[in-house]
């Protein structure tokens, strides 16, 4: 509660000082909050064997105890709590006003007073725990009159100090406001009553559990570890908000919200709780009554629907067409939502029943019929009675063995993502290799794929977008995305993520929490001895970059998903060293295991020493977003995603982000590549725009985008219209169709050497220099012209090696 006062009173930049107490989240949850849920444990442990006992606790006695002044032990927990809250307050701050030593002085005194009532109630309440602490008689001489009085001299040192300053030549202002005292008083006032009701809400409570000697089962150390610490926690939640509420206006908007986030906290942990306690000892004792109840065929059917539904929905999640705009699938995407749920009740039984059968098998003898409680009692029974050496050396084993896998077992090179670049490098990359070796039993060569950064002096400059996967990023404006682009060039490799608005002193650690780039021929180049995946090679980009199937998929995350597609190995993504972080030389995380949880439950983030990297159009599909951000005079960006609807969604997408993240406005009309309904043909299969660099940049010359996306517009050649004609989904099948026969293949690459010769051929030819070079500038005013649009005024050429040439 210390820390509570404390954390709400502190303020980022204060007028009144320097704060006391960390303000960001991580530092609530460490020093408020898991200390609270560990007082919430241990308070559950000291009072759960009261349940059902508080009856004959009042006979015992309890009735004299609380008789005339005795009740009064209902205001302790208040008058406590006002004493340790209102010294966290006054402490929140370095306090300017002279009176501050008499302040200081006096929470001392308090925290004495809090020891003193303490210690007496726990003389009056349970002498038999002060005993293992100390003899009775220094208890009893403690509680009084030695702290008291220590208490009260603590108290007329302040009055003697306050006393000092008042009489002084100077007259100095009251230390604590008029009003500070009003809002004092008031939450003395509400805490008293607040705290009273929760005292007698928990020894209501205490009676309403069962009885130990009545229902052993439901009243034992299972029960307490599942159940206790989250009930003293709602009892805790409930005191609060009714303390909050008797105060009212009193209180700040701001203490309001920081008791909401804490709650939020609190209620995530303590269902947490609850959800791991109850699978630990509650699933496997289900699934035993469930098989020991039901006939084996009836057993196997689930069994079977339950890998059935798993396999269904691991289809369903890792297709092309779920998730996407205007898919009729309605099916397959209740399927891709359904699926992992089933699939993670389902596996937590299994490793429940598996760990019980380990550890603590039971002995089950129960008449028929066979009932729930009976083969509960024994599983219980056989935990109980197990001995702390054999859990200990159950944890030891099994954490040791994921410690073991996590280390051995590359989470790189054991996934799908191997599988894909080897199978991309063979097929695209020793297709064109003049001198290839492949190995005469796989077909493999090594020589295959070469290192990115041997590529710096090649043309075109190779620019990999993939993305980095923000699942659990903290900042707000990204929840939408999830992800933020990383690019892979011969000379460097890294991100940057967007400025967002300053805020506070930190400013200048979030700048550099943007991120960073390192040089490509370093990156990722440490490994282990034998590892020949150390470095960056080009089908290690390419294969990131088409990375489609991943449990984190940017703004189609989805944690259920990451969880069914982690568990069976559906991973095209990879996990890549931080650049921002010293590790950015490693090439792969030494101990996959915690990689691997956080993709398992969609923990990836930014600030981790290894980030989450899979295809960039989980972040923006066409590479506009990066060559705008290196201001790239001509753009030519080739639309292939399956859109027969012509919704252009990534070209919208990139148009956005550009604005967004680059403050570069991208100006494009499409309008005339829209549907013809007469005909069912398109308009045109290209549109030219303009990037409007100038408004960002002074003096910066607008760039031209030319926007090209397939479409049948009726001039094609007769193979090409024959193919549509046979197949009205082209040009726009599925890219889940990865088994294109001849004519398929044919007729794409026809198609696209039709669209681009129409797009392109013109304006090269005007532009074309006497060496065979072309003049960009020009280029880019005849691809405007042809469009009707003005032309971007042609810049002062500048010097060879300038960042425009090199661009």
């Amino acid at each position: 509660m210390f820390c509570i006062a404390l954390s709400i009173s502190s303020k980022p930049e204060s007028s009144r000082g320097l704060r006391r107490f960390p303000l960001e989240q991580g530092a609530v949850l460490v020093c408020i909050n898991l200390p609270l849920l560990a007082a919430g444990f241990l308070v559950s442990i000291g009072l759960w064997r009261y349940g059902g006992a508080v009856p004959a606790l009042w006979e015992d006695g309890l009735p004299v105890r609380f008789a005339g002044w005795g009740l009064a032990w209902l205001l302790v927990p208040g008058l406590v709590y006002f004493i340790v809250w209102a010294c966290g307050w006054y402490l929140a701050h370095d306090r300017t006003s002279p009176y501050r030593n008499a302040g200081y002085v006096i929470c001392l005194a308090g925290a004495g007073a809090v020891l003193a009532v303490s210690l007496e109630a726990a003389l009056a309440f349970a002498p038999a725990t002060v005993v293992q602490l100390m003899p009775l008689a220094s208890a009893r001489m403690l509680a009084w009159p030695a702290i008291p009085m220590l208490t009260v001299a603590l108290l007329i040192g302040a009055a003697a100090l306050a006393l000092e300053r008042r009489l002084g030549r100077c007259r100095f202002p009251a230390d604590v406001s008029r009003a500070e005292l009003l809002e004092g008083f008031s939450h003395f006032a509400c805490a008293i009553g607040a705290l009273a009701v929760g005292t007698l809400l928990l020894l209501a409570g205490l009676a309403l559990l069962p009885d130990p000697q009545q229902h052993p089962i439901l009243n034992n150390a299972i029960a307490l570890s599942t159940f206790g610490m989250p009930l003293m926690m709602t009892l805790f939640s409930v005191t609060m908000t009714l303390m909050i509420g008797l105060i009212g206006r009193l209180y700040s908007d701001a203490s309001r919200e920081w008791w909401s986030r804490q709650g939020a906290w609190s209620s995530i942990f303590s269902i947490g709780w609850v959800i791991m306690f109850g699978v630990a000892f509650f699933a496997a004792p289900l699934l035993h009554w469930a098989w020991l109840t039901y006939e084996p065929i009836a057993n196997a059917g689930t069994a079977a629907g339950w890998l059935v539904m798993t396999i269904i929905g691991l289809k369903a999640g890792s297709g092309s067409a779920t998730g996407a705009p205007g898919s009729n699938c309605a099916k397959r995407e209740l399927a891709a939502r359904l699926a992992p749920y089933f699939f993670t009740v389902g596996v937590f039984m299994l490793l429940s029943t598996l760990v019980q059968a380990s550890v603590a098998m039971p002995d089950v003898r129960c008449p028929k019929p066979i009932s729930l409680p009976c083969v509960y009692a024994a599983h219980a029974n056989a935990t109980l009675a197990t001995d702390g050496a054999t859990l200990l050396l159950a944890f030891a084993l099994f954490l040791g063995a994921a410690l073991l896998l996590g280390w051995r077992v590359d989470i790189n090179k054991f996934s799908l993502y191997m599988l894909y670049r080897n199978r991309l490098v063979r097929a695209y990359f020793g297709a064109s290799s003049g001198t290839r070796k492949p190995h005469p039993f796989t077909g493999f060569d090594p020589e295959d794929d070469p290192q990115l950064a041997d590529m710096a002096d090649q043309r075109p400059y190779h620019i990999v977008n993939t993305a980095l996967n923000l699942v659990s990023g903290e900042e707000l404006a990204w929840q939408t995305r999830k992800a933020a682009s990383f690019a892979f060039t011969p000379r460097y490799c890294g991100f940057e993520m967007p400025l967002m608005p300053a805020q506070g002193p930190k400013q200048g650690l979030r700048d550099a929490q943007r991120g960073a780039y390192r040089p490509t021929r370093e990156y990722a180049s440490k490994s282990g001895a034998g590892d020949d995946d150390a470095k960056v090679r080009l089908g290690m980009a390419v294969a990131m970059s088409g990375a489609a199937a991943s449990p984190n998929m940017g703004t189609h995350s989805s944690p259920p998903l990451n969880f069914l597609m982690t568990m069976f190995n559906v991973r095209l993504g990879r996990w890549c060293p931080n650049p921002r972080k010293a590790v950015w030389t490693h090439s792969s995380p030494g101990i996959g295991l915690f990689s691997l949880i956080a993709e398992l439950f969609g923990m990836t983030n930014a600030d981790a020493n290894y980030v989450y990297l899979s295809d960039g159009g989980h972040f923006e599909n066409l590479g506009i977003y990066e060559l705008v951000r290196r201001r790239c005079r001509l753009i030519v960006a080739v639309d292939v995603a399956s859109d027969r609807g012509m919704a252009f969604e990534d070209l919208g997408n990139a148009i956005r982000k550009c604005a967004t993240d680059l403050h570069v406005n991208v100006e494009i009309d499409v309008s005339k590549m829209d549907l013809l309904p007469s005909t069912s043909l398109c308009g045109a299969s290209c549109a030219v725009g303009t990037v409007r660099y100038s408004h960002v940049d002074a003096g910066g010359v607008d760039g031209t985008l030319l926007y090209i996306k397939p479409a049948i517009v009726g001039s094609e050649n007769a193979d090409v219209l024959n193919y549509r004609k046979a197949h009205p989904d082209y040009p726009h099948q599925s890219t889940a169709d990865q088994w294109f026969n001849e004519a398929q293949f044919e007729s794409y690459r026809a198609l696209g050497y039709h669209i681009t010769k129409a797009a392109l051929a013109a304006a090269a030819a005007a532009s074309e220099r006497a060496d065979g070079s072309h003049d960009v500038a020009k280029l880019c005013a005849h691809l405007m012209g042809a469009h009707g649009l003005v032309a971007a005024p042609v810049p002062t050429p500048q010097p060879p090696g300038s960042r425009d040439e090199f661009r």
